[in-house]
């Protein structure tokens, strides 16, 4: 049953030498990328290819093109239904990962819903405009458990 087994996609793998020591892609992620840039739409050039994560850009990041690439990449995150959601009760359902990196969006639920702001367009913008509750959606990492076939 792949929802019952504990999530070991390719971020866990340490396959990466660096320094001498084997890393995996959070590693790089967390301890390198995030803290050289603290540029929270990093997080969204940075898919593991998960059903609960943001899509995989069209393009390859380019250093000519970044500023561009990652505020499309969190327009693209933020306004699908995987990133944001009107719910009908009046909240937002809000992607795991903004929970998961919260200090990276401000760190608290304002800060969070200005920082999705930035990026809403049309009745997301208007229900975070008005002070919709956050909530968190669950976070789906099935695709990178699947086992070749037997």
């Amino acid at each position: 049953d792949l929802g019952q087994r504990r999530y070991q996609g390719p971020d866990k793998a340490r396959l990466i030498v660096q320094r001498g020591r084997l890393n995996t892609l959070d590693d790089i992620r967390d301890a390198v990328l995030r803290p050289l840039f603290r540029d929270a739409r990093l997080h969204f050039a940075l898919s593991l290819a998960a059903v609960g994560d943001p899509d995989i850009g069209p393009l390859a990041l380019s250093s000519v093109d970044l500023d561009a690439q990652l505020t499309d990449a969190a327009r693209r995150c933020v306004n699908h239904p995987r990133g944001a959601a009107a719910r009908d009760d009046g909240s937002i359902a809000v992607s795991a990962l903004f929970f998961r990196h919260r200090d990276d969006f401000g760190g608290d639920e304002d800060d969070l819903r200005a920082w999705l702001a930035r990026y809403a367009v049309g009745p997301l913008a208007a229900r975070l405009a008005a002070g919709a509750p956050l909530v968190r959606a669950s976070w789906d990492g099935r695709i990178n458990l699947l086992s070749p076939s037997r």
